[in-house]
C-alpha cells in the first residue's frame, strides 16, 4: 500500500550490480516483510514486470432530475368504507371495487352501500411553486336495475390538512358518474370546506363523456393559486386553494387521491350494480414545471485557505479540506416560486457517484447554507433543508477530513432532492486526482519523488517485459511507504 506523509522505502535487487542512477533524494532499503504495493502491483525480480496503474477521470457529469416512481412509498393508504385499496403496483391506486364482499360496506340510512378509500402522500406538497400530476382514471360503466335508484361513481384528486381516513379539510377535484334508473350523467366538481352541496352543484362542469377510462390532469398554479383538473377536453377549477380549508391560510398541504362506488337501493340494501367494478387513477407523470436543479462549481480547499486546490495537488491524509458548490434553479421561468429541497453526500457504496477518501466533521464544522448553519446534517439520510428561490444559488459549504492514504483519487457523491414529489439529481465529481507512479524518463529530467517515483534498469525491452533481473528503485515525495504483493512469477530477495 502506497501512503503518504512518511519517509519513501528503497529496494534493490543484489543479484547484479547497481545500475546508474540520476542524482535523487537518498533512498531507503526496506525488508519485504508486510509490503503490498496497491492496485497489485508487483515487482517479479528474476522475470521483472511493472505495471502502470492507469488515471482517474477527474469530473463527472450530473444527470437530470427523475421523479419518483415509487409511490408505493411516496402515498400512505386509508380505508374509509370497506377495503378496497391495495398496496401499489405498478403505479395503480386502486380507490373503489366491488370485486370482493370486503370491499364494500352497508351505511345506515337511504338503503345505501359505499366502498371509498384514499391515498395520502406522506409529506406535504408545497403550494409555493407550481406542480403538474398526469394520470389515467379508471371508472367503469355500471349496469342499471330497477333494484339500485342511484348509483355514484368518483375519482377525486385534491390537497387536504390531515393524513386519515376521512381526509377532512380538504380542497379537492373530482370526475363523477351519476346513474339512476333512467338516465346518467358525467361531471367535474370542485370542493371545499367552503362550499355547500348546493353551490358544489352549482358550479359542476357538465361533461359529454360516457367511456371507462380518461387521461386527467391535476395543476397548481402558485401564482394564482388555482388548482385545477382537466378530463376529456373538459376542465374545472377551484381557486383561493391556501384559503379553501376553512381555516388559516397554509404553504403546504398534503397530496391525495380517493374514489368512491356508491349505491342506494330502491326497497332496500341490495348488491352492487356490478360484480366487477373497480375506481383507480394510474400514474402517468408527476412534474415540476419550473424546476431544473444544477449542482455547480465544486471546489476544494485546504482548511479555511482561499485559493482551491488542483486535481493533481498532494493532500497528505489528516488534512482538514473544506468543499463548496452552488445549488440553483435553472428554469427561467421559476420567478417567485420556491422549492423546498434536501440536499446530502452519497456513500461509498453508491454505483456511479461514490464519495471516497473524505470524512466528514460536521459536529466540529457544521454544514452551512448561504453563510448560515445548515437544518440536518450532510451525512445522514435526509441530509440538509433550504430552499430554492427563483434562479438565486445557494451556497453549501462543508468541512471533511481526507482520509485516504495509498494514492487513491477523492471523490464527492451529491443528491439534491425535491421535497414535493421527490425527484432527484445526482452528481459526481473528482476533487483529488488518483497519484499513479511515474517512471523515470528517459532525459532523467524532473524532481525525484514528485515528476517521477522510480526508475529501473534495465529498461524494458520493446515487448514491455524484461527476460533478466531487474532493479527498482523508489523515490519518497508524493508517496512514502511500499508494500508488494507477488505477482504471477518468482520472488527474489
Amino acid at each position: 500500500m502506497l501512503r503518504r506523509g512518511e519517509q519513501r522505502p528503497f529496494f534493490r535487487d543484489r543479484s547484479r550490480p547497481a545500475a546508474p542512477r540520476p542524482s535523487a533524494p537518498t533512498p531507503v532499503r526496506f525488508s519485504f516483510l508486510g509490503m503490498v504495493l496497491r492496485g497489485m502491483l508487483a515487482v517479479i525480480l528474476a522475470v521483472g514486470l511493472l505495471p502502470v496503474v492507469p488515471a482517474t477521470v477527474g469530473v463527472e457529469v450530473a444527470e437530470a432530475a427523475v421523479g419518483t416512481t415509487d409511490y408505493d412509498a411516496y402515498f400512505e393508504r386509508y380505508d374509509t368504507h370497506g377495503a378496497p385499496t391495495r398496496p401499489i403496483t405498478n403505479g395503480v391506486l386502486r380507490v373503489a371495487s366491488t370485486q370482493n364482499a370486503a370491499d364494500y360496506v352497508q351505511t345506515s340510512g337511504n338503503f345505501c352501500t359505499r366502498s371509498d378509500g384514499c391515498f395520502v402522500s406522506r409529506n406535504p406538497v408545497s403550494l409555493k411553486h407550481d406542480w403538474v400530476l398526469r394520470f389515467k382514471g379508471q371508472i367503469p360503466n355500471p349496469t342499471r336495475t330497477s333494484s339500485i335508484r342511484l348509483t355514484n361513481l368518483g375519482l377525486t384528486s385534491g390537497l387536504c390538512l390531515t393524513k386519515n381516513a376521512s381526509v377532512t379539510n380538504s380542497v379537492s377535484l373530482m370526475l363523477k358518474k351519476r346513474i339512476d334508473t333512467t338516465k346518467s350523467d358525467a361531471v367535474l366538481q370542485a370542493q371545499s370546506p367552503l362550499l355547500s352541496s348546493d353551490q358544489v352543484l352549482a358550479a359542476e362542469v357538465k361533461m359529454n363523456w360516457s367511456g371507462d377510462s380518461a387521461d386527467l390532469t391535476l395543476s397548481y398554479d402558485c401564482s394564482a393559486d388555482t388548482l385545477s383538473m382537466t378530463c376529456a377536453g373538459y376542465s374545472h377549477k377551484y381557486v383561493n386553494v391556501r384559503k379553501g380549508f376553512g381555516g388559516a391560510t397554509v404553504d403546504s398541504a398534503y397530496l391525495y387521491f380517493g374514489g368512491q362506488i356508491v349505491w342506494y337501493g330502491s326497497t332496500g340494501y341490495t348488491g352492487p350494480p356490478s360484480r366487477n367494478l373497480t375506481v383507480s387513477a394510474s400514474f402517468t407523470s408527476m412534474d415540476l414545471p419550473h424546476f431544473d436543479p444544477k449542482i455547480e462549481g465544486i471546489q476544494i480547499y485546504r482548511g479555511n485557505e482561499t485559493t482551491p486546490l488542483k486535481d493533481t495537488d498532494t493532500v497528505p491524509p489528516g488534512t482538514i479540506v473544506r468543499i463548496e458548490c452552488m445549488v440553483r434553479n435553472a428554469n427561467a421561468s421559476s420567478a417567485g416560486e420556491q422549492f423546498p429541497v434536501k440536499f446530502r453526500m452519497l456513500g461509498s457504496s453508491h454505483a456511479k457517484y461514490p464519495t471516497q477518501g473524505l470524512t466528514l466533521i460536521e459536529s466540529t464544522n457544521p454544514t452551512t447554507v448561504n453563510g448560515t448553519k445548515a437544518t440536518g446534517t450532510l451525512g445522514s439520510s435526509d441530509g440538509i433543508s433550504f430552499t430554492l428561490s427563483g434562479q438565486t444559488a445557494a451556497k453549501v459549504v462543508y468541512y471533511a477530513r481526507v482520509n485516504q492514504s495509498d494514492g487513491s483519487a477523492v471523490k464527492v457523491g451529491n443528491q439534491l432532492v425535491d421535497g414535493s414529489f421527490g425527484s432527484t439529481l445526482e452528481d459526481g465529481r473528482t476533487l483529488l486526482s488518483e497519484k499513479t507512479l511515474k517512471p523515470l524518463p528517459p532525459d532523467g529530467g524532473g524532481a525525484a519523488g514528485k515528476d517521477y517515483h522510480y526508475s529501473r534498469t534495465p529498461q524494458a525491452n520493446a515487448n514491455g517485459w524484461n527476460n533478466s533481473s531487474v532493479a527498482v528503485e523508489f523515490f519518497p515525495g508524493d508517496f512514502d511507504r511500499l508494500t508488494l504483493t507477488p505477482g504471477g512469477g518468482r520472488l527474489q530477495r
